[in-house]
């Protein structure tokens, strides 16, 4: 430090270029990689360009600092509590959530409640109607649910399943067991992001399946199928008889949006 010093390099000032740098970097990389819609939702991307742009903007301002006298004596504590997430960012890059991440979290599918127990999954909570969104769904014939119609589609089905009953559904998903759940069925699963993976919320319809026991959880599949009602703790909940199953590969941003 004192050789710093004597060349008049404000030690204060590498260290909020090198921070600055070090997170405009990491931002970039997660931008230019795909990999921010790991974290967040993408409408907060454009927030996400907006703190690069700021961050850059403040290194500029921060590099006349380097040839001045420190006002005060340095200390580096306070920088180690934005140096050590960054440096975890690089040592565990983020990963797709999956079904040992349900541990002790709440879940939502399509408007019940979920909540998650050890290996053990309450379907619980009151469905709340509402018609008027329900409405806009056809009751008969093909329907191919995707990425950008997930929740709209999980939250009708859910609202009145009587009305969409026969329905030829095509849907994927991850397989998610509970022991609640009989042999032979499983849910088909998403992770819903609505702001971050702080909100991160499992959705998902109930399967059945003659073969549901000889799959394996987390594995993706495709199904092809016939909407049914079940009853499950005394309510009738959407389920999926499954003509057809086709294994997939896991998607490389495996969450839905809405």
């Amino acid at each position: 430090m004192s050789f710093l010093h004597t060349r008049r390099l404000n030690v204060d000032a590498i260290l909020k270029i090198l921070l600055l740098g070090g997170f405009a970097y990491f931002f970039s990389q997660t931008l230019s990689s795909g990999r921010a819609l790991l974290y967040v939702n993408p409408k907060m991307i454009p927030f996400i360009k907006f703190g690069i742009i700021a961050m850059c903007f403040m290194m500029a301002v921060t590099l006349p600092e380097l040839f001045t006298i420190p006002r005060r004596k340095f200390r580096l504590t306070p920088y180690t509590i934005f140096f050590i997430p960054l440096l975890l960012s690089v040592i565990f890059p983020a990963v797709a959530l999956d079904s040992a991440s349900l541990a002790g979290r709440s879940a939502d599918m399509g408007g019940t409640g979920v909540v998650q127990d050890g290996p053990q999954s309450i379907i619980d909570g009151d469905i709340t109607l509402d018609v008027d969104t329900a409405q806009p769904f056809p009751v008969s014939g093909n329907v191919v649910i995707e990425e950008d119609n997930y929740v709209a589609w999980l939250t009708a089905l859910y609202q009145l399943p009587e009305e969409h009953l026969g329905l030829d559904v095509e849907i994927s998903g991850f397989v998610h067991k509970t022991e609640d759940l009989e042999p032979q069925t499983f849910l088909l699963s998403r992770f819903i992001m609505t702001c971050c993976t702080a909100d991160m919320q499992l959705s998902g319809i109930l399967c059945r399946y003659d073969q549901a026991e000889e799959l394996t959880a987390d594995t993706w599949f495709r199904i092809n199928g016939t909407l049914a009602v079940e009853l499950f703790n005394n309510r009738p909940i959407p389920a999926i008889v499954v003509d057809q199953i086709t294994e997939i590969e896991k998607p490389e941003i495996p969450y839905v949006f809405p």
